[in-house]
């Protein structure tokens, strides 16, 4: 199975896909679903939210045709915030949740995620996936909380 690559140009924050010669990039589409699920405003919880915020999400969950099936994540709630180790915890689990379908839908059996800070306000962010036959895939991201 293929899909169109998206490559993420960490210096301008932008996503884009990419042209091979004449045509679009395409990759097995591990790494777009990934993108897809950490980068996607999710929608929020109604305790995520201070009383002048709006609920947010992506406007194709009102479409699924799977009762329930979300896309994205909450991390797009941290901003703007400051970068501290509660932040830094919050963001982990915001991402550990948005790839949690990839195990329930038996794309992967294990998923590990590794964050580190990189004061003021950007972390590293590590998705480590071992897919059912024992394949192990690393991803490599810079998400900033302002």
């Amino acid at each position: 199975m293929t899909d169109i690559a998206i490559n993420f140009d960490m210096e301008n924050g932008l996503f884009d896909a990419l042209l091979l010669g004449n045509d679009l990039q395409k990759d097995d589409g591990l790494e777009t679903a990934i993108y897809i699920s950490l980068f996607t405003n999710a929608r929020a919880n109604d305790d995520d939210l201070t009383p002048n915020q709006e609920r947010g999400g992506w406007w194709g969950d009102a479409f699924s045709p799977v009762k329930d099936d979300k896309i994205g994540s909450r991390l797009w709630l941290l901003h703007p915030g400051k970068l501290n180790n509660e932040i830094a915890k919050k963001a982990r689990d915001y991402a550990l949740e948005a790839l949690n379908w990839l195990i329930a839908d038996g794309v992967a059996k294990q998923i590990e995620i590794e964050f580190e800070r990189q004061p003021p306000s950007t972390v590293a962010i590590k998705v480590i996936l071992t897919k059912p036959e024992g394949i192990i895939h690393k991803f490599d991201y810079i998400w900033k909380a302002v």
